[in-house]
């Protein structure tokens, strides 16, 4: 071994501290304050902001503040400089059971260089069913209005997925909040002057629906559905915009797939008549949507096709609920009966008690849970009968079974809401209201919603009350004008 590598020797304590002086001159140009992107980079920052000169030139978010900015992993959030990799194993594992694979760092807000990371890789993904979507907000959302509303959205769902109520947090919230409601405001008043401007405004207006009509809806009053018929004026006055946005794909497409089904839910709800006729649906296929990139002549939309039949006739039977009126409707239905595979319906009257049918594969439980809630709708809402009918108890129990199937993964369970609202609001054993609750219970957790709690309350409430005369209309009431539910 040459001894002049040896620690003791002076050549080796010379080197040290050299080295050492070399680490200070770095550490001394890094200024106090500096914005994080200089600070990793250890270079001198001027502290200008919005911007830093640095980070101006190379065209890199400037951000300042106590906290570093998140950086995602994996689809993990993490605010030191490398992910544990008990942390990638855990998230793992967790993606694979479709739970959240976030968990919030701290108890301080999001800075607004993080609201964009947030909402792509924390609030989008609760919004898709069976495949990754694409979340490059770059070029899609370079406006003011949709920055402001996509922050709006991302600290609301960060304040609930976080279960901190510290004073910074809400503070950062509400005022958020109120600067989108602001821009959008704005940007009214200075009119729309083209099909792209229109197109952002109704983007913007769809994240107010998620903001205020699924993550944190109201008790008290409907901003929820004020934000739903301020995207039908855009849509009157700018009846291109759906075409626009379904030919562009993406995230575009995506977004208009979930204001539809808003639309859709609200009508089937409320009695109103759906802003989208049905053929929108089928307009849907191999495009990015929340259910997925489905091929044409898919199940799935059919049903869609077939639910939004339905709630135009329910509408027509919600204004003139006469013997009559529920006479006429009746004879639209054969059609939509055949959408909705009534010979599967009766095959569920009779395999109830079975236990040897082969089990079907998770996207023909998803349908059939879908099916077995316009079961229920079809013949409530459109037939006019009641809870305690024996066809919808029997869709009702049918309905239970598939949505406490254990071949139904995860991911699944969190996009049938809707349908368990259906199914659970008309169970009348004690067992199947449980099983619902159980099956709510995770879904609540992951998608960190307002809207769950809501739905929650109103099952139980609607359980304690045990009527079976109240006509749909007067069920979904408390609820169908203040929250959505898909």
């Amino acid at each position: 071994m040459d001894s002049s590598c040896s620690p003791s020797t002076p050549a080796n304590r010379d080197l040290q501290s050299h080295e050492q002086s070399i680490v200070l001159i770095r550490r001394r140009r890094v200024v106090e304050g500096s914005c994080w992107t200089c600070r990793k980079r250890r270079v001198k920052c001027d502290v200008r902001k919005p911007s830093c000169t640095r980070c101006l030139d190379a065209r890199k978010n400037c951000s300042y503040g106590t906290t570093p900015p998140l950086r995602w992993v994996g689809d993990v959030s993490s605010r030191s400089c490398l992910a544990s990799l008990a942390s990638l194993k855990n998230s793992s594992t967790l993606s694979g059971l479709g739970v959240a694979r976030w968990s919030p760092p701290s108890s301080q807000p999001l800075e607004q260089s993080e609201s964009k990371l947030y909402f792509s890789n924390v609030v989008l993904p609760r919004f898709v069913l069976n495949e990754s979507i694409e979340r490059d907000l770059d070029d899609v959302l370079q406006n003011e209005t949709l920055i402001g509303a996509i922050t709006a959205v991302s600290q609301a769902h960060y304040a609930r997925c976080s279960k901190v109520d510290v004073y910074d947090v809400s503070t950062v919230r509400k005022l958020a909040r109120l600067s989108a409601i602001e821009a959008f405001r704005r940007c009214l008043q200075q009119g729309l002057q083209s099909d792209s401007s229109a197109q952002r405004l109704f983007a913007t207006n769809i994240l107010f629906c998620i903001l205020d009509g699924m993550i944190e809806p109201s008790d008290e009053y409907n901003s929820s559905t004020c934000h739903l018929r301020g995207g039908w004026a855009i849509l009157h006055k700018w009846p291109n915009t759906p075409t626009r946005m379904l030919l562009q794909d993406g995230l575009q497409a995506h977004l208009l797939s979930i204001y539809a089904t808003m639309d859709l839910v609200h009508a089937l709800l409320g009695g109103h008549k759906p802003f989208f006729q049905s053929a929108i649906w089928n307009m849907f296929a191999r495009l990015q949507t929340w259910f997925g990139r489905l091929p044409a002549g898919d199940k799935f939309l059919g049903i869609l096709a077939a639910f939004s039949d339905m709630a135009s006739l329910g509408n027509v039977v919600h204004l003139d609920q006469s013997l009559d009126s529920v006479s006429l409707v009746s004879k639209c239905l054969p059609g939509i009966e055949a959408a909705l595979s009534l010979e599967g319906m009766q095959d569920a009257q009779g395999s109830l008690g079975r236990t040897n049918t082969p089990s079907p594969s998770p996207w023909a439980i998803f349908c059939s849970i879908y099916i077995m809630c316009g079961v229920i709708y079809l013949q409530r809402a459109v037939r006019s009968r009641p809870a305690d009918d024996a066809r919808v108890q029997i869709a009702a129990r049918h309905g239970v079974a598939k949505v406490i199937d254990q071949n139904l993964p995860a991911v699944m369970r969190h996009c049938i809401v809707f349908p368990v609202l259906i199914i659970g609001s008309h169970c009348t054993l004690a067992q199947d209201r449980e099983a619902i609750l159980q099956v709510l219970s995770p879904t609540s957790s992951y998608l960190s919603f307002g809207n769950m709690q809501l739905m929650a309350d109103f099952l139980r409430e609607t359980w304690a009350r045990e009527q079976t005369n109240q006509t749909w209309w007067e069920l979904f009431a408390p609820l169908s004008e203040k929250a959505f539910l898909f």
